[in-house]
């Protein structure tokens, strides 16, 4: 069976430092997910649950970086591009990343798996590709805001293979203060 889908959701941090995942539109097969449906697809995540970030300092010395010659303005910042390698949670991966002349702080980044296809979890990833944007605070803190994922995969539901291709475009928001709040009626403000 084949099955296509896109997903747009928030992720909220929790102040337990949970990540909260809020989708609020989503397709499959062309047809939109019903909002109840949406609902019931929030989750929490840990900080490992997403791919650590190439600045942090536990992983900044695990990258291999080559400077490239193409500048670009993001924005109104003018920019030069970086090449890498790594290795993200064990598998092979190379991108680009858009820096801040001068400073050197990433506005955009983007990077594939190399080497595939591989299995994680009784799925068969063959094609795994991350487009992450950032913003730079008035306090000159570089904040990712948005981070945009499409994935071809094979997996097993009930015995029944699915293959196809998975989209998912999610934004970074700000501490969220009414952490009391159940799932859906967050997924509602």
């Amino acid at each position: 069976v084949e099955h296509n889908s896109t997903l747009e959701a928030t992720l909220f941090r929790t102040a337990d430092n949970k990540i909260l995942l809020v989708p609020h539109t989503g397709y499959a097969n062309g047809e939109e997910i019903p909002k109840n449906e949406l609902r019931q697809m929030s989750e929490i995540l840990l900080e490992k649950d997403l791919h650590p970030s190439l600045f942090s300092s536990a992983t900044r010395s695990q990258v291999e970086w080559r400077q490239e010659r193409e500048i670009r303005t993001l924005g109104d910042v003018s920019c030069q591009r970086f090449s890498f390698t790594t290795e993200i949670n064990g598998h092979r991966a190379n991108g680009s990343a858009w820096l801040i002349v001068g400073n050197g702080l990433p506005l955009e980044v983007e990077w594939q798996f190399v080497e595939v296809p591989f299995k994680q979890d009784e799925t068969t990833i063959y094609l795994y590709r991350q487009k992450d944007s950032y913003r730079i605070s008035a306090d000159g803190q570089c904040n990712i805001v948005s981070t945009e994922i499409t994935m071809s995969l094979q997996y097993t539901v009930f015995f029944v293979p699915y293959e196809g291709q998975l989209q998912r475009r999610m934004a970074f928001a700000n501490h969220r203060k009414r952490q009391d709040l159940p799932l859906n009626s967050v997924a509602d403000n």
